[in-house]
């Protein structure tokens, strides 16, 4: 099955795990079912969540750690422990799992317990009761989690997280706030299942595992560096590998807030943000040097004719370059994109994009044929010189990621913080034949059209010999590939220049949600193209119109699980569904039509 289509079946190794548990929960019901024994009830009745919490705060002044110092009575943290502490040193030793835990060389944890005996930072620091801060009040239980949720926004393109914490003196709020409450800093949050199943043996004999070690002790700390598309591909790998029972969220802090209660104790809450979240930031409105022109005949013909102005000589007394300035740079704007889609129209021939299939220009009717023109004679004469000019939405993707989205250099890596999908099998769309673009102002692309709708050549269309296949047809179902549309440059343009804010700045994911918007309507809106992310960094375009008879022409590779909501069935399973709610109602527009 294809990736970013509407309405794809669950994931295989989700579906398997919902059949696994549904046979374990029928243990024992029939001679089909597999057999209630020990090590079963001990699944069934003794299956625990866990939650970890580790920082990406790397401590290098001691400042902060000699200014916590002085919150706790003489003697508790001394220099030395200062040192020992700094780096990634103190974010190892605060690990906020089962309490809080230190993490050792070997990847295991000092695991804390009994109850502290001296009042020194090193001796207590494997201590559950006063093991985490001075004598001051006493012996006081570590700090640890209290709760979290995770919520998806926009369809799962993006998460949210809150993690609430109990902390019960002012050290152990200290260690908190250095480590876990700072605004734009990466976190690793994991949490899941302390077993899981996984298998049905040849003797009908569940074959129960534990969850070891994860991302928290493996990777997290490790010195050389991990890049973010790298940890979001280890989150999706300790998924599959513990089949599911297992989920890990790679974020930043975007907000935090504590109350100090009555007793001298602190509530605090700290809000996360998948690192997908930063499509909603990032701005289009890049700076860029102004374009030249090498050759000036060709300057001067391409802006007259594109612009319909006269453009005297760089030279002129008159102000000739001041006049082509004022046409391009200050029309189209001084940043990146305006002056790519500037220097495009104006270097078109020159550049001999009219032979190249990411491009394409749709000519006078009198004026002379370029490769891939239409054979029919149209008046294209009502179309102005400036919205002739067209990109294809993959090459302008591409130019997008190489030179407008931020890269986050890691060691000898070098990569954008968005991946824009440019790929024609992930980006499939609806498409009806004979649809044909129905606003070229907007965008164009190479329609197909089929005898059932008594179309000929005398619709007086183009062609479009020169684009590259727009539509797919297997088994009579038809499907667009996006990236095959060809965007006007002109559109694009209008685009930037009526969407900025105040400030005179455009997030990409409005511009993308703009441009969508007008393909959308050149397409008929039989197509509802929205903007989404996929595992915090592939960002793409899903047409939330399913598209008709697909699944007949690309049958699902995966086995599309059934889910047992009550009772138990003869093949021996059960249910483990939690909740489950049905309700009907006459919707308001039904009883109008009722009415009616």
């Amino acid at each position: 099955m294809n990736g970013n289509i509407i309405g794809e079946p669950i994931k295989e190794i989700i579906g398997e795990q919902i059949e696994l548990r549904q046979k374990i929960q029928g243990a024992g019901y029939n001679e089909n079912s597999i057999s209630r024994s020990p090590e079963v009830l001990n699944f069934l009745n003794n299956k625990n969540a866990w939650i970890k919490f580790a920082s990406g705060v790397s401590v290098t002044n001691d400042q902060r750690l000699k200014d916590l110092q002085k919150l706790e009575s003489e003697g508790y943290l001394e220099d030395n422990d200062i040192a020992s502490l700094l780096n990634e040193n103190l974010a190892k030793n605060y690990i906020l799992f089962n309490t809080m835990q230190s993490l050792n060389k070997d990847s295991s944890y000092t695991k804390r317990s009994g109850v502290r005996n001296t009042n020194t930072w090193a001796g207590s620091k494997n201590k559950m009761y006063g093991g985490i801060g001075g004598k001051s009040r006493g012996l006081q239980p570590s700090p640890g989690i209290t709760g979290i949720t995770v919520e998806s926004i926009n369809n799962g393109s993006i998460r949210k997280a809150t993690v609430t914490l109990k902390a019960y003196n002012k050290f152990q709020f200290g260690i908190i706030e250095i480590l876990y409450l700072r605004l734009g800093m990466t976190m690793m949050l994991e949490f899941g299942w302390d077993k899981y199943i996984d298998s049905i043996d040849v003797n009908n004999k569940p074959v129960i595992k534990n969850v070891e070690s994860t991302i928290i002790e493996k990777q997290w700390f490790k010195s050389d560096g991990t890049t973010q598309l790298e940890m979001l591909r280890l989150i999706t790998y300790y998924s599959d590998f513990y089949k599911g029972n297992y989920q890990g969220f790679f974020g930043k802090v975007n907000n935090f807030s504590w109350k100090l209660n009555q007793d001298n104790t602190y509530d605090i809450t700290v809000n996360l943000i998948t690192l997908g979240g930063v499509i909603e930031s990032l701005t289009c409105i890049v700076p860029a040097d102004k374009v030249t022109i090498k050759d000036e005949e060709i300057r001067k013909a391409r802006l007259q004719e594109i612009y319909g102005i006269e453009v005297g000589n760089s030279s002129d007394e008159t102000g000739g370059e001041e006049q082509e300035t004022n046409s391009v740079i200050t029309n189209l704007g001084s940043d990146r994109i305006s002056q790519f889609i500037a220097k495009q129209i104006a270097t078109f021939v020159t550049q001999d994009l009219q032979n190249n299939k990411d491009y394409y220009f749709l000519p006078n009717a009198l004026g002379p044929r370029t490769a891939g023109a239409s054979s029919v004679n149209i008046n294209r004469d009502k179309i102005p010189p400036n919205s002739r000019y067209y990109i294809r939405m993959g090459e302008f993707l591409r130019y997008l990621e190489d030179n407008i989205v931020l890269r986050v250099v890691n060691g000898t890596t070098d990569e954008p913080k968005l991946r824009l999908t440019q790929s024609t099998k992930f980006t499939r769309i609806n498409y009806t034949p004979n649809l044909v673009p129905l606003d070229p102002y907007i965008c164009i692309f190479k329609p197909s059209f089929n005898s059932e709708g008594g179309l000929t050549e005398n619709i007086f269309i183009p062609s479009f010999l020169g684009l590259e296949d727009y539509v797919v047809e297997k088994d009579n179902v038809y499907h667009g590939e996006l990236m095959n549309v060809y965007l006007n440059l002109d559109f694009i343009s209008t685009v930037l220049s009526t969407n900025k804010n105040s400030d005179g700045e455009l997030d990409i994911y409005t511009f993308f949600s703009k441009i969508l918007e007008g393909v959308n309507k050149c397409m008929g809106n039989i197509t509802d193209l929205t903007v989404k992310i996929k595992d915090d960094v592939f960002v793409y375009f899903l047409d939330e119109n399913s598209i008709p008879g697909y699944a007949k022409a690309y049958p699902p590779k995966t086995k599309t699980p059934t889910f047992n909501i009550l009772g138990y069935d003869s093949k021996g399973g059960s249910n483990f569904v939690t909740n489950f709610d049905f309700q009907t109602k006459i919707t308001p527009k039904l009883i109008t039509q009722i009415s009616i």
